[in-house]
């Protein structure tokens, strides 16, 4: 009796079987391979819009500041009110005293010292308040009226000259009619500490 032989199979067919395998193998593989850098395009894109985005809204930022700061130097800085220690009744009452040559009303809105100032003399230096009403007969000659309302560009004048600093924001200054000045200047306390007077104004320009 003859043995039975199991068929062989044909080499080709088995070669063709191991291209198969490699063949879907490199298949799967390229298929992941795709599915990753596609996925990691997708998160590139993404991260690329969301970096977009930040930029833009820093751009508008970064613009937004730079309008608000050209508009700050735009603006101008409001300049703070000066505030004066001359207060109405003490202006009055000087308009009065000096017009009625009653000077002796001015001796209590006087500070205990007064520095009395003559132009080109530069005299008198430190009184009491009743040397200084005694001094202020240097103006008997003045003639009323008195002008305490004088022009800016008057007051402008006597601020840019050798005598400016007796017309500054806390002074009552006045000129008579014939060209005799007179400056009472005002400390913190609102009082008198301070006379200066001239026989011209031509002496302070």
């Amino acid at each position: 009796m003859k043995e039975e032989r199991s068929p062989e199979i044909p080499r080709e067919k088995s070669k063709n079987n191991y291209l198969l395998i490699i063949l879907s193998v490199l298949v799967a593989l390229l298929t992941l391979s795709t599915a990753w850098l596609g996925w990691q395009y997708s998160r590139l894109s993404s991260d690329k819009k969301q970096l977009q985005s930040s930029a833009d809204n820093l751009s508008q930022k970064l613009s937004a500041t730079s309008n608000e700061l050209k508009a700050a130097k735009a603006t101008p800085t409001p300049t703070p009110a000066k505030t004066s220690n001359v207060t109405q009744s003490l202006k009055e009452n000087v308009v009065a005293a000096m017009n009625t040559k009653n000077t002796a009303a001015l001796e209590n809105y006087m500070a205990s010292s007064v520095n009395v100032v003559l132009a080109a003399s530069e005299g008198v230096g430190s009184r009491t308040p009743a040397q200084a009403v005694g001094d202020l007969n240097y103006l008997e000659p003045a003639t009323s009226p008195w002008n305490f309302s004088l022009p800016a560009t008057t007051i402008a004048a006597f601020r840019n000259g050798f005598y400016s600093r007796y017309f500054g924001d806390n002074t009552v200054a006045g000129q008579a009619a014939n060209g005799y000045v007179v400056s009472f200047g005002v400390n913190a306390s609102g009082k008198i500490d301070t006379i200066f007077m001239a026989v011209s104004a031509d002496l302070l320009k």
